[in-house]
């Protein structure tokens, strides 16, 4: 045998040794082992997206109110009645007088302040405004009534409040008691009335304090 063929009877010797030391394992365990190494890595493969879910939080709660808050703002309010003209007179003459008189109710909630004044819309110059008299009282039990009267204004129509801060005022309340308010006209005897007239709103205005 030369020296080549006796190194390779050497070594197949040699691996046909070490062969033969290691122990057998059954073909069935080797497939079984196989197969056991590639789960971890389908796991590690299915496992991976997990990565990518954000946890879902919860938590308890509770909660409470006051339901149903209103507030309301407070009112004035005046009435009067009648509600209507106090006076319709034609072909008046010196001396010629009337008297009427009208209820002023307080109908707000807040303290407030009443103020009688007039306003005249003159369709005649000069005005027979200037010539004409009133006197308005307030306080009497009823028209009729001959005590119990204040006098609110004594002059001319023309002369007469015509605003709220000149007007002749009175302190209300809700559930105050309605004022009787007697008003009476006189014509002048004088020949400067002659032909003329005036209209005039009585005006009866509340504000609160």
């Amino acid at each position: 045998m030369s020296g080549r063929g006796r190194a390779r009877h050497v070594r197949r010797s040699r691996h046909a040794a070490a062969a033969a030391a290691r122990p057998r394992v059954p073909a069935g365990l080797r497939r079984r082992a196989r197969r056991a190494a590639v789960v971890p890595v389908a796991v590690a493969a299915l496992a991976a997206p997990s990565a990518l879910w954000s946890p879902v939080v919860s938590a308890f709660s509770g909660t409470t109110g006051n339901a149903a808050n209103k507030v309301t703002a407070g009112s004035v309010g005046v009435g009067t009645s009648p509600g209507t003209a106090l006076f319709t007179a034609s072909s008046l003459q010196p001396g010629s007088t009337d008297t009427q008189c009208v209820t002023v109710s307080y109908t707000g909630s807040l303290a407030a302040t009443v103020s009688w004044y007039a306003v005249s819309t003159t369709t005649s110059s000069p005005s027979l405004a200037t010539y004409l008299d009133i006197v308005v009282e307030r306080g009497g039990a009823s028209c009729a009534a001959t005590t119990g009267w204040t006098a609110v204004y004594t002059g001319t129509l023309a002369a007469a409040p015509s605003s709220f801060t000149s007007g002749n005022a009175y302190a209300v309340s809700s559930g105050s008691a309605a004022q009787v308010f007697r008003v009476t006209y006189t014509l002048q005897d004088t020949n400067a009335a002659v032909s003329k007239n005036v209209s005039t709103s009585w005006t009866w205005e509340a504000q609160n304090s």
